[in-house]
């Protein structure tokens, strides 16, 4: 069953992208364009599950599977989405946050010092400038550290578990004795 529904879905995706196919070779939209890829790749992933469901999954479809469905499908519908958004208050709010998103992204990946992580510590120096420094390890730092004034812990369990014993339940006070 789950192969019939798969290869059904598959289908509908690829019909789907020729209808927008379509409708961008005659209007010349780039979201249409954007959106056809994506519909295409979600008929790839889905006719990959059919495959796999129907006669058993190998890499190379787990592999299909994963990058067309999971990766690569989303970015292009959300280009789309990006494209058709392109020129209001909303995509120019949203152009702004991808690329602080992806400028955070790139920051936050280049600290980490891996063997062969590549180019990103070259990157992080380009943007940051220095390279990165840690906390100071030092006797008065760590005392410093650990003597800050920290909040109680708040009691969660035994105040749910006592407002749960004085709260009267509507099923309990119901007599069970036949009128």
């Amino acid at each position: 069953m789950a192969a019939i529904l798969s290869g059904l879905s598959a289908l509908v995706a690829v019909v789907m992208a020729i209808a927008l196919l379509d409708q961008w070779r005659e209007r010349r939209r780039p979201y249409q364009l954007a959106w056809a890829i994506g519909s295409l790749l979600f008929g790839v992933a889905a006719a990959a599950e059919a495959l796999g469901a129907a006669s058993g999954w190998s890499p190379e479809l787990f592999k299909a599977w994963y990058l067309a469905g999971a990766v690569l499908n989303a970015a292009w519908f959300g280009l789309g989405t990006a494209y058709l958004l392109g020129r209001t208050r909303f995509g120019y709010a949203y152009a702004v946050l991808l690329a602080l998103g992806g400028i955070f992204t790139v920051l936050s990946q280049a600290k980490n010092h891996y063997e062969g992580v590549g180019s990103l510590p070259i990157l992080y120096l380009i943007f940051r400038g220095s390279p990165p420094r840690e906390f100071p390890r030092s006797p008065s730092s760590a005392r410093s550290w650990s003597s800050r004034p920290r909040s109680p812990p708040v009691p969660w369990p035994s105040m749910f578990t006592a407002f749960r014993c004085s709260t009267p339940c509507p099923a309990a006070s119901v007599s069970s004795r036949p009128s």
